[in-house]
């Protein structure tokens, strides 16, 4: 996000934190706190939420809201458990298409 701001030659090791950029791939601040770095961003010069949407252009990056833990969580078990139920489907498919040729074979003999 900062070199999207700042262009390609901005480097966060040798160049101070961009509060602006702070603030656009994190979404704001939830609960007073920027989502990485809340102490190192200098917050006189940071603008708030409202002001950068009020500035954001279709040149500028855009405001990318806060990834949420918990919905990922949920994703990944979810997913999870489509795998297993498509697992435990193919299984049961197959133990029928057994049953159904022991079934043929004993009607045979």
């Amino acid at each position: 996000m900062g070199k999207a701001l700042h262009g390609d030659t901005w480097d966060p090791a040798t160049q101070p934190l961009s509060g602006e950029a702070i603030m656009r791939a994190g979404g704001g601040k939830k609960h007073g706190r920027y989502w990485i770095a809340n102490s190192l961003v200098d917050t006189a010069s940071t603008p708030t939420l409202s002001q950068l949407r009020a500035r954001t252009t279709d040149s500028t990056p855009p405001i990318r809201p806060r990834p949420e833990t918990s919905v990922a969580s949920v994703r990944a078990i979810q997913a999870r458990m489509d795998e297993e139920t498509k697992r435990r489907e193919e299984i049961e498919a197959r133990l029928e298409e057994e049953r159904t040729l022991r079934q043929e074979q004993e009607r045979r003999w």
